[in-house]
């Protein structure tokens, strides 16, 4: 004869939610007022339907299930908990000594059945292993479905990763390591990790892992795989609970790529500030500094003049020096910024230019607004704007030999759009046209795309030239 398992005692149990399924209102009050005393959350159902009902609304660990019941009987509710896929551990009672019954209800999943009256300290000791099962099972769900999102996210993350034993062999590898490796993971399995990453990077990983063993933390690596010429970021951290380890391999080709670029802009970025320096320093020392200096030359000559009537053409000559003097003091002005686009905005700006090219040039430019912004763009914006218009005017201007150049812009919900489409000779949109001292057809395009926008120029011999200017906007996102 076995042994049972030795009985619980009494503050060792864990409370569970506990349904009684019994036509008899004296067994069920039984139950009720026995499992409540130790500890337990008892709810009583009549029949069949209404513990059915129950279970869609109330989760239990533990139905206690009369097998002898009128109508549908206690078997007919372990087809429903197994069919219906409920969360509960049944347990049978019964009144009679039918053992195939009880057979039966054993075979539908019922975790125990008991003979009616039940025991009072063997009911309580059964209600407690079922309730130790339900929780242990409920814990086991959720780890399979924690381990289950691990493995999940460990495949799909674009990292080559490996899991090692003790032994530094492979235990399971992500589909980054089989895509690069073509190996199968079954095949990598049992690898050891200079075999499954060969070359210089299994070296360094190698290099990564004993030192990772003899306690050391050790950071992140960057290392070139010659091969492939891709740079990755090498990581080994130990895994206490296995005494394994994970290694990581992210490639980093994009970031080091970028961050080339970010340096070789910054550089032409130096080197543009020098270069407009420089320009600015010439055009002060050649011309406003030499003017300076003439108008001082001429007070000393008209205040040293002899003759009222020599001292007043001196000083008119003098005058008219100053005033050209103040001109070029504010074309500088408006080429480092231009100040009416600060006092104005964009509109009166962009008509500003448009003068100014007719009275200039000879070239009649209009500006055509078609739908005005209902208020102040941001100033960068505004800038750009006036910049691209500012060269292409500049380009039509010495380049097409045009007769009249139309300046439109609309604002509208999402995106603003610029155009300037002259009527001059055109030119072949596939050369690179770089005025002297301006941005050149590359430049509008880069003004445009730091936006997000798009620049695009049409134009043919002998049938004039447009620039048109997208740009993404929306004045609610502001």
């Amino acid at each position: 004869m076995t042994s049972s398992p030795p009985k619980p005692h009494l503050s060792e149990t864990v409370p569970g939610r506990i349904l009684a399924v019994d036509d008899d209102p004296s067994v069920r009050r039984f139950v009720h007022h026995l499992l409540t005393k130790a500890g337990h959350h008892v709810d009583q159902a009549e029949g069949v339907d209404e513990a059915v009902a129950l279970f869609g609304r109330q989760d239990y660990d533990v139905a206690l299930v009369d097998l002898d019941m009128p109508g549908r009987t206690g078997l007919d509710l372990l087809d429903e908990i197994r069919t219906g896929e409920i969360d509960v551990v049944p347990i049978l009672l019964t009144g009679t000594s039918d053992v195939g019954a009880a057979v039966s209800g054993m075979k539908r999943g019922a975790f125990e059945y008991l003979p009616k009256p039940a025991d009072p300290v063997t009911l309580r000791w059964t209600v407690a292993r079922a309730v130790g099962m339900a929780h242990t099972r409920r814990r086991e769900r959720v780890l399979e479905s924690v381990v289950a999102e691990w493995g999940a996210t460990f495949d799909a993350c674009p990292d080559l990763m490996l899991v090692l034993n003790p032994d530094a062999q492979v235990v399971r590898a992500n589909a980054g390591v089989v895509v690069r490796t073509g190996l199968s993971a079954a095949k990598l399995a049992g690898l050891r990790v200079e075999d499954a990453f060969p070359g210089i990077l299994g070296d360094k990983v190698h290099e990564l892992l004993s030192r990772v063993r003899d306690g050391e933390t050790v950071p992140a690596v960057k290392q070139l795989d010659v091969p492939t010429g891709r740079h990755f970021l090498l990581s080994v951290s130990p895994i206490p609970a296995t005494a394994g380890f994970i290694v990581i391999a992210r490639d980093v080709s994009e970031l080091a790529s970028a961050r080339q670029l970010q340096a070789r802009l910054y550089r032409q970025l130096l080197t543009a500030q020098e270069d407009e320096r420089s320009r600015i320093a010439r055009e002060l020392h050649d011309g406003i500094a030499q003017t300076l200096v003439s108008l001082a030359m001429g007070l000393g000559f008209a205040a040293d003049a002899t003759q009222p009537a020599d001292g007043q053409t001196r000083l008119r000559e003098l005058s008219q020096t100053a005033n050209e003097t103040l001109v070029e003091i504010r074309r500088m002005v408006q080429g480092l910024h231009p100040l009416v686009l600060d006092d104005l905005g964009l509109v009166a700006a962009l008509k500003r230019l448009a003068e100014t090219v007719t009275k200039s040039h000879g070239v009649r430019a209009e500006l055509v607004v078609t739908a005005a912004p209902a208020e102040r763009l941001p100033r960068g914006l505004e800038a750009a704007l006036y910049r691209i218009t500012q060269e292409a005017l500049a380009n039509v201007a010495k380049h097409a030999s045009a007769k009249t150049v139309d300046v439109t812009l609309e604002v509208s919900g999402d995106a603003i759009n610029l155009s300037i489409a002259d009527d001059g000779c055109g030119f072949d949109p596939t050369a690179s046209l770089h005025t002297a001292g301006g941005m050149g057809l590359s430049g509008l395009r880069e003004r445009a795309e730091r936006f997000g926008g798009t620049c695009r120029i049409d134009s043919h011999l002998g049938a004039g030239t447009t620039v048109t200017v997208e740009i993404p906007y929306a004045e609610s996102s502001r």
